[in-house]
């Protein structure tokens, strides 16, 4: 997959993440006062949810290219190399979510509600909300969406194991972890669609390291 192809995939996530949080919710809907000629609004409603499979095309897409970029360390890839490597991406990755973090931490004193209200008053949530890490803790959030930056940085500190594994095991690696993904978060529904994206996650990584015909 080269920077073109990666773009459109990430233009059509982009259109069904759109889609999704304008139509999921009934609620939403009749408050707007929608109205619907071409399809019934439980089949707009229905397809706004299957959109959500736009969350694992970019956990898909972020594995992968983060994967190729690793993969060019020279090899035997050394510690200071690899510290380096997840440090820019770290911050990278968190100097936008934190200019997002800020802004709308001051802008709740007016438009919404007390920040401090929401964290409790507690200085620990503020630290684990400031550095994306509230989904990981179940702590209070400013935003219910912030939880996929807690994957992402997860998935970037997992990413040299998984992708040495993958180099060394081939794909008896991807087995292994599809097999122990079935495990994480136990039953409940909402911790474990925090998982799902390792599913599309992992296999990204697996043809990144191990790329065969046509990959």
């Amino acid at each position: 997959m080269d920077q073109r192809e990666s773009t459109k995939v990430k233009g059509l996530a982009v259109l069904l993440l759109l889609f999704h949080h304008l139509f999921y919710s009934a609620t939403r809907m009749e408050e707007n006062q929608m109205v619907f000629y071409l399809l019934p609004e439980q089949v707009v409603q229905n397809a706004a949810l299957a959109a959500r499979v736009c969350v694992w095309m970019f956990a898909f897409l972020s594995a992968f290219g983060l994967t190729r970029k690793y993969m060019e360390l020279a090899s035997p890839r050394q510690a200071g190399e690899i510290g380096t490597f997840l440090r820019r991406r770290w911050i990278s990755l968190m100097k936008p979510y934190w200019f997002v973090f800020v802004l709308l931490f001051l802008a709740s004193f007016i438009l919404f509600q007390n920040p401090l209200e929401v964290y409790q008053r507690n200085p620990v949530y503020i630290f684990l909300g400031f550095f994306a890490l509230s989904d990981l803790f179940g702590t209070p959030t400013l935003c219910g969406i912030w939880w996929y930056m807690c994957f992402a940085q997860i998935l970037l500190f997992f990413l040299p194991v998984c992708a040495e594994l993958c180099h060394k095991f081939g794909w008896s690696t991807l087995i292994l972890g599809y097999l122990s993904i079935q495990y994480l978060g136990g039953r409940d529904p909402v911790t474990l669609r925090r998982h799902l994206p390792w599913l599309f996650a992992c296999d990204p990584v697996g043809c990144a390291v191990r790329p065969g015909p046509g990959l």
